[in-house]
């Protein structure tokens, strides 16, 4: 149903620096109808470029902001969720989520004489056609549509819109994504060739790779790259860091090796926790932190007082039940006296400290299974309790760790990631769309990269590396799209 933000004032001065950066004034220096694919790194910010966008839209005179937020409902709520906290304090400001058809008929009489801008959350599921032409009969009541709609398509790459060809896919699912992207195209095209309408489409991804080979005829007007700074660890700094990437000889297909591999991961995942929170410098910036109360100094101190571990891999559903039993023999195992002992001689910890810790950790773990049917387990003296229809949240224990697949590697944020375990290689023509976008542990881990590790095999570094030639060619040419396009096949790892 519709989840609808408090009234605000919409005040956006255009000296602000974020109306200032580069990046806003590339969107709006050209005044017309058009189409830009617009480009970041994995976990880079791009949710806060769009929102810096929607201010500078705003200003432009723009009256509404259709997302296109996803094609789970994990993502549209985590991006309502973000939207709502940077608008909070404004007034006559609607943001609404539509994950269904019935939501979209219950907005036109909450917006009748309001002067308000408007943000519509969608997902991309086999209505979207239907709630863009209902969206489109509200706004021509509520204003001109000479006035202007920015649409923006976010996780814009090749698991949201499916450009190969029909014969190719393999699941009725797949055809269905196929078909929402065609909708949604369509839809926005008709617009663009209307004088009487004012657009903006804004394709939005951190792997542009398919949208350039296999969209020829969703023809980009330009492209757009959104620079990172330093302080992002991305994929060349994570291969330049020595000991981050932990080779296991298995691979997905190799189901009898996963125990091994689990408790090798978990034990890991535990001692750099512990270490991650006990380090006496880490609980000096904790009040640092605390004292200076900056904008981001709550998801700084979460990430120094929280601690996630992911077993990502895309097979069916059963094996992540197979990964879940497996992991709950290992917790039942670590958690016994011997092995407490074990930790503590074999890593020389203050056996107080480490005891302590096991406490707390045992009183804040929870397990997601994130797939279609979403479980969490919570752990208790007796096992694990079984909750179900729990979707994930990150920070929402103190310990966390997801069982998952696709639902994982597109477009989630898991903000405490310390310990993955990645099985699956990705295969095909996708291959560097689908690598990156599993890479769950890119983004603004300066605090806590030294206590980061991921388990896979060497043929999957590998890629990485080949992967890095095809970002280093997007970072340079990022901004001209017809080099982007000529590039074409190349970018086969």
């Amino acid at each position: 149903m519709i989840n609808k933000a408090e009234r605000k004032v919409l005040i956006f001065e255009d000296s602000t620096e974020e109306n200032k950066s580069e990046v806003i004034e590339n969107i709006f220096r050209i005044d017309k109808n058009e189409k830009i694919l617009c480009i970041g790194d994995v976990q880079s910010g791009k949710t806060s470029k769009m929102i810096q966008i929607i201010k500078a839209s705003i200003n432009k005179g723009y009256k509404a902001t259709i997302i296109f937020g996803g094609s789970t409902k994990i993502l549209i709520e985590q991006t309502t969720k973000r939207l709502k906290k940077e608008f909070q304090n404004n007034r006559n400001f609607y943001i609404y989520q539509i994950i269904n058809e019935e939501s979209s008929d219950e907005i036109h009489g909450d917006l009748r004489g309001k002067d308000t801008h408007l943000i519509f959350v969608l997902i991309k599921s086999k209505n979207v056609d239907e709630n863009l032409k209902k969206l489109l009969n509200i706004f021509r009541n509520h204003f001109t549509l000479q006035k202007g709609i920015i649409f923006m398509d976010d996780e814009c790459d090749s698991y949201s819109l499916l450009f190969k060809n029909e014969t190719k896919l393999e699941s009725e699912e797949n055809l269905n994504e196929k078909t929402i992207a065609s909708k949604i195209n369509n839809f926005f095209n008709a617009l663009k060739e209307n004088p009487d309408v004012r657009t903006k489409y804004l394709s939005i991804t951190a792997t542009p790779f398919d949208n350039i080979q296999f969209n020829q005829e969703n023809k980009y007007d330009r492209s757009v790259i959104f620079k990172t700074d330093k302080q992002y660890t991305g994929n060349e700094y994570f291969l330049e860091k020595k000991n981050f990437y932990l080779a296991i000889n298995s691979s997905y297909k190799n189901p009898d090796s996963w125990g091994d591999i689990i408790k090798k991961a978990f034990d890991c995942w535990i001692c750099d926790t512990f270490r991650l929170l006990s380090k006496p410098e880490n609980i000096e910036k904790i009040k640092l932190l605390e004292k200076e109360n900056k904008w981001n100094a709550k998801t700084e101190i979460e990430k120094l007082t929280h601690s996630e571990f992911v077993i990502n891999i895309n097979v069916k559903k059963p094996t992540h039940e197979k990964c879940r039993d497996i992991l709950f023999e290992t917790i039942a195992d670590a958690f016994s006296p011997l092995n407490i002992t074990k930790y503590i001689e074999e890593n020389n910890f203050i056996s107080s400290e480490f005891q302590n810790f096991i406490s707390n950790l045992k009183n804040n773990l929870c397990v997601y299974l994130v797939n279609s049917n979403p479980y969490r387990f919570a752990y208790t003296n007796n096992g694990f309790k079984e909750e179900k229809n729990i979707e994930y949240v990150s920070g929402e224990c103190l310990f966390q760790i997801l069982i998952g697949g696709n639902k994982i590697s597109r477009g989630l944020t898991i903000n405490n990631l310390i310990t993955e375990i990645m099985l699956s290689a990705p295969d095909g023509e996708s291959e560097c769309d689908t690598l990156l976008q599993k890479s769950r542990w890119f983004g603004y881990r300066m605090l806590t990269a030294n206590y980061m590790h991921v388990f896979t095999n060497e043929n999957i570094k590998e890629k990485y590396k080949k992967a890095q030639e095809c970002l280093d060619f997007i970072h340079k040419n990022g901004n001209d799209i017809e080099k982007l396009i000529a590039k074409k096949g190349d970018w086969k790892i």
